[in-house]
């Protein structure tokens, strides 16, 4: 999970919230019949998230991703569903089958009651909250993120198979390569992150200091 830092309310949907305010139908559903609105949210939503889901880390692009509501529709007070501080671009595309991870998998939670233990992609520290290996497997540092990860099913083999894809190519770099793709991995290139830049990441500062110690003991041997 990256850390996403919420732009400002795009113009549009503030002036809509202002004009249908007052409607009976207020709320997320009267907001989806307005394509202009809609499409410029969705921009946004993609462009501050670097085209990447924001529970995942899969790459998403205007095809591949739903608008989703942080704090779950069901439990939304009137007006924080049009929220744009709630909502975020996952994957998948809207009516798709279900998925069995990210936002599919969340549904409904967290309710009220369990809100303490949702690590939330918003939350500054959400990425120290998660520990990958170089097989693609997550571990939480703590019970929300072990509920986190179990919630939004983001052990799953399907995405753990995905992540570890990704990493094979990392772990066949020199030391000198490795350096050079750390220094880049978490600059964008034309507004887009790579697909699972924040696992890479980890999995490269280990692997950074992994080769150090190998060319440290073979120095110590001559």
């Amino acid at each position: 999970m990256k850390y996403i830092k919420k732009s400002k309310t795009p113009n549009i949907l503030i002036e809509w919230i202002q004009k249908n305010k007052q409607d009976i139908n207020f709320g997320y559903d009267l907001l989806r019949q307005d394509k202009n609105a809609m499409d410029i949210v969705s921009k946004n939503l993609l462009q501050e998230q670097f085209f990447l889901c924001a529970y995942t880390g899969l790459s998403i692009d205007n095809s591949t991703f739903h608008i989703e509501h942080l704090k779950p529709q069901k439990h939304c007070n009137k007006g924080e569903d049009v929220d744009y501080k709630n909502l975020l671009a996952c994957y998948p595309e809207p009516n798709r089958s279900k998925v069995p991870y990210g936002a599919h998998k969340k549904g409904d939670w967290p309710p009220p009651q369990e809100e303490k233990y949702f690590v939330s992609p918003l939350n500054l520290t959400c990425e120290t909250k998660f520990q990958f290996d170089r097989n693609g497997k997550i571990f939480g540092v703590d019970e929300s993120a072990n509920k986190t990860i179990n919630k939004l099913g983001l052990a799953h083999s399907e995405l753990e198979g995905l992540r570890k894809s990704s990493l094979l190519p990392l772990l066949k770099l020199k030391r000198s390569e490795a350096s050079r793709r750390l220094y880049k991995i978490m600059t964008p290139v034309n507004r887009k992150l790579e697909e699972f830049c924040f696992v890479k990441k980890q999995i490269l500062e280990k692997q950074i200091k992994k080769l150090e110690a190998i060319i440290q003991e073979n120095k110590s041997k001559f």
